[in-house]
């Protein structure tokens, strides 16, 4: 599979070259480097020669990308949670080809299977914490937006799904369900309430949109059941694609549509090894419109070695750069605490207190995030502070108070390899604080004091 991803990646690329030499951004960032002038002479290895690019540099960033004579039909707004938001554009020809480059996979997956593929619903459930990938409708028979807002919304969802058939005329249609894990556990509770889970209506729930953790990640299996692919895409709404968390090696499986490199922390140069920022290149006929090359999407990643795919760009998810603790040492950025290290750390902490799943939706469930803000000041050495509430009152059991701070400072040092070292020879430091109030601390949060 690997090499038939890089075989479909330098059919594109020439194509990609040369509709974005036409556009003006490209041309002028272009024009001192060193690039092959025939675009038949690029492959994948060239564009490491090619300027990155952010959201906001150079020239304006990727807002300025727009092609001349593309016109867009689709505005989406990226958020902003990784930098500076920005109005993301798209064309017909572009959703087109996204949708029957989708609708051949799963015609192909059917193949394999010996018969034709039933007919598919998308449903994308619709909160604040949703990406507008275009994943999920990609090949997809019909769609249906599902909003969770409160729990009349819920409710109204629910009905929905158990319309037989789903759309007039669509018989025997099978279900995707696209939406972030605390939606997602809202959903799957309320269709096993009212005994809606039957084999073969709700083919796979993909996550989005946030950290999936063993814990939910069993808990949708059990409500949804073991005949549902439980699936956890890294997607983003300003790129077409993304890449697939793989259940066997746990690392990212990236789609064909898109090109992967890992740049360094501090030039642009390849990484093959280590932590590094994560750049991808959309190719055409993909995007066309606004075609992101050599994007910095502002996230880092671990190059890893290995994996069930050796010959592609293979991954680890480390967290925003902006919400990653790192500080200069000796000329160089240095990488002193993992984001998803440290939330993979307290997922098990049952003495950490979580915040209801949705704050309009009344529900037993609690499998929000551990309620801890971690925050780090200083250049060298950085001082790390996690605040975490406890699910009692400290004041009432000091005793049992001072063991969790204890097991939590431990976690903390353990929970990926850079922060140990770190504190060992006195670049970094940690100190733990249990916080009662709840209302000080708004969820699981990462950021510079």
């Amino acid at each position: 599979m690997a090499r038939s991803k890089t075989a479909l990646r330098e059919s594109l690329l020439p194509t990609t070259v040369e509709q974005a030499r036409e556009i003006p951004f490209y041309a002028s960032l272009w024009s001192s480097a060193d690039l092959p002038a025939d675009s038949r002479a690029w492959d994948v290895t060239t564009l490491d020669r090619v300027p990155v690019i952010t959201k906001e540099s150079p020239g304006g960033g990727a807002g300025s990308v727009l092609h001349p004579g593309r016109k867009a039909t689709m505005v989406i707004r990226s958020s902003g949670s990784t930098g500076r938001p920005f109005v993301r554009y798209r064309g017909p020809e572009e959703l087109r080809a996204y949708a029957d480059f989708g609708t051949a996979i799963r015609r192909a997956a059917a193949g394999r299977g010996g018969g034709a593929p039933p007919p598919t619903v998308h449903a994308s459930l619709l909160t604040t914490r949703t990406h507008a990938s275009l994943l999920g409708t990609a090949g997809a028979d019909r769609t249906l937006s599902l909003a969770l807002v409160d729990g009349n919304d819920l409710e109204r969802a629910l009905d929905l799904l158990a319309a037989e058939p789903l759309f007039p005329g669509l018989e025997g249609a099978v279900v995707d369900i696209t939406g972030n894990p605390g939606d997602l556990m809202l959903l799957g509770a309320g269709l096993a309430r009212r005994g809606l889970v039957r084999d073969g209506f709700i083919t796979r729930v993909v996550v989005v949109s946030d950290y999936l953790s063993p814990l939910v990640r069993d808990y949708l299996r059990s409500v949804f059941g073991s005949g549902t692919d439980i699936v956890e895409r890294y997607s983003m709404s300003e790129v077409v694609g993304g890449a697939t968390v793989c259940p066997a090696c746990d690392a990212l499986h990236f789609d064909p549509v898109v090109v992967p490199q890992v740049v360094a922390l501090d030039d642009d140069s390849p990484v093959t090894a280590g932590i590094g920022r994560m750049v991808l290149t959309e190719l055409h006929p993909f995007s066309q419109v606004q075609p992101l090359l050599r994007y910095d999407n502002g996230d880092l990643v671990e190059r890893v070695a290995g994996g069930c795919e050796p010959d592609e760009v293979t991954v680890s998810f480390v967290g925003r750069r902006a919400e990653t603790p790192a500080a200069r040492d000796g000329g160089r950025t240095r990488v002193v605490l993992r984001p998803r290290g440290l939330r993979d750390a307290l997922e098990r902490f049952t003495e950490i207190a979580r915040p209801p799943l949705h704050p309009r939706i009344t529900s037993p469930l609690h499998g929000g995030a551990p309620l801890v803000h971690t925050e780090w000041t200083g250049d060298g050495p950085v001082r790390i502070t996690v605040r975490a509430v406890p699910a009692f009152d400290p004041n009432l059991f000091p005793a049992a108070a001072g063991q969790l701070r204890d097991r939590v400072h431990a976690a903390v040092l353990g929970c990926c390899p850079e922060i140990g070292p770190a504190v060992a020879d006195g670049f970094a430091e940690v100190c733990v604080e249990l916080e009662p109030d709840r209302a000080g601390v708004a969820g699981f949060i990462v950021r510079r004091g």
